[in-house]
């Protein structure tokens, strides 16, 4: 899909569900089950320094500012899916969130976690003034 820039398009992915494997130790070894990840259930998210791999089509580019120094070439040229963030943990800005809405990130995600012990309770993800993640 990636090489020849066919991906599914949005309406033909309404109702369906996507999966995705974070980057993790086991990664690899999924990978090498089937490189070619056609029997695979899940396409495996891997990181900058494997955009030339052939089962590479999702990376976590965690840094916004550092995608967008790349974006063109890993999303543009290689027509790679790159997931950012908004936030860092407990590192909520104004300026990380709008350098990741800046960026050409096809998925921007809060990776703020839930937490008892969270500064920032009112914290707020929104995209055009709609609000996907609320964390209590």
């Amino acid at each position: 899909m990636r090489k020849a820039d066919d991906w599914c398009k949005i309406n033909d992915m309404l109702g369906k569900v996507l999966i995705l494997l974070h980057e993790c130790n086991t990664t690899e070894k999924y990978i090498a089950a089937d490189e070619t990840l056609r029997s695979q259930a899940m396409f495996p998210m891997l990181r900058e320094k494997d955009i030339e791999r052939d089962c590479a089509s999702f990376i976590i580019m965690n840094m916004p500012d550092e995608l967008l120094e790349v974006q063109d070439a890993v999303i543009d040229e290689n027509k790679l899916i790159v997931r950012t963030r908004t936030d860092k943990f407990t590192e909520v800005t104004d300026e990380r969130y709008e350098l990741a809405m800046e960026s050409k990130a096809n998925i921007v995600s809060t990776d703020y976690p839930p937490r008892t012990d969270n500064t920032a309770d009112s914290y707020v993800v929104s995209f055009n003034g709609k609000t996907v993640r609320k964390v209590k």
